[in-house]
């Protein structure tokens, strides 16, 4: 059966492809390491691994309906008689080999797996793909083949030379004169503008001319206290006209300002306020949503209420069973979690998004 080359194209998609009544198939994260003899440090990588835990959807019988053309209840019968042969096998021995992925091994009615060499996650890997090397064949050419070639080389060099010298002097003289009868073009034209544009000719003279400030006007003492007393009956009347004016004026305005109402449009620029950083436990995380969405009806279906965070990066759809403002509150949570339904949970913080 080709299921193993299935489980194998559907791992390079997704992180973990559960077979029912098997197990799960899933890539671990290798860490990074640093070799003190070898003076050498290995990129972290992933490796294949397997557990006896079943998740009931992975999208494999619809990857193998996709592939083969056949309905999901085909596939899934195929799925199950993959399943049943390797069982079988592992009853009568004490391993069986899937093409593609590796082998199982049954020890103290545990199962084990061993990745084989031929499959491999490189994509994840950080570093050059190796180059192969080519051999170069230097193939030697007789002396007299040498000679007649260099010969025929420096007399073809020498009769390129003069013609390129040529071509660069040539602007280079062309640049001089234009340069020369554009400046003597600017200079008349700004004379003729001196000459016959009344405008220009008074602007330069202004520029030219220094600047005479005027002499001050010395105007006449009068007496503050007579002036004031034969005034303030003439001034008396227009001055409370003006202030009755004036209050009517400020009256008005804070009127129009009172009644005009608020565009609401500036109401919804105002920035939001500044919320705290969230904890979200995501426990899996798809290439799909289809298989997330499904993946999320499974659980809620089991009573565990769980979603889909948006707003993280990255292409993949993640999953979260909890949401938390307090770390400490999300780590308790996610002990929890790694005890009860899966190990691999992991903590994100997400940034609140601002209403714009």
């Amino acid at each position: 059966m080709e299921i193993g080359l299935y489980i194998a194209e559907l791992l390079g998609e997704q992180d973990e492809v559960s077979v029912a009544g098997l197990g799960t198939f899933y890539k671990e994260r290798v860490a990074g390491t640093f070799d003190k003899h070898s003076n050498l440090f290995y990129p972290p990588s992933y490796r294949l691994s397997f557990k006896k835990d079943v998740f009931s959807f992975s999208g494999l019988s619809e990857y193998i309906s996709r592939k083969r053309n056949l309905s999901i209840s085909s596939s899934e019968e195929l799925i199950k008689k993959f399943t049943e042969t390797i069982l079988n096998v592992l009853n009568g021995s004490d391993a069986v080999e899937i093409n593609h992925l590796g082998s199982l091994y049954k020890i103290n009615d545990q199962l084990t797996f061993k990745a084989s060499d031929s499959f491999g996650i490189a994509d994840k890997f950080y570093g050059l793909k190796p180059i192969p090397e080519h051999n170069i064949t230097v193939v030697s050419l007789p002396e007299k083949d040498l000679k007649a070639e260099l010969t025929e080389s420096k007399l073809h060099a020498q009769s390129e030379e003069p013609e390129q010298e040529l071509f660069e002097e040539a602007p280079k003289a062309r640049l001089i004169p234009i340069l020369v009868i554009s400046i003597l073009a600017i200079i008349a034209s700004l004379l003729a503008l001196f000459y016959f544009d009344k405008n220009f000719h008074h602007f330069v003279k202004d520029i030219l001319s220094p600047k005479v400030k005027p002499a001050a006007v010395i105007e006449p003492i009068i007496d503050t206290t007579t002036a004031s007393i034969a005034s303030s009956d003439s001034i008396s009347g227009p001055l409370d006209s003006s202030r009755t004016k004036k209050n009517e004026i400020q009256e008005e305005t804070n009127a129009s300002l009172d009644s005009k109402p608020v565009d609401p449009s500036l109401e919804e620029k105002i920035p939001a306020a500044k919320q705290d950083i969230s904890y979200e436990i995501i426990v899996a995380a798809f290439s799909r949503k289809i298989d997330a969405e499904t993946y999320i009806k499974e659980m809620n279906s089991k009573g565990i209420k769980a979603k889909i965070v948006e707003n993280l990066p990255g292409k993949m759809h993640k999953i979260s069973l909890g949401t938390f403002n307090e770390e400490e509150a999300a780590t308790l949570e996610l002990n929890r979690i790694q005890k009860e339904i899966n190990k691999d949970a992991w903590i994100a913080r997400v940034k609140p998004l601002i209403n714009q």
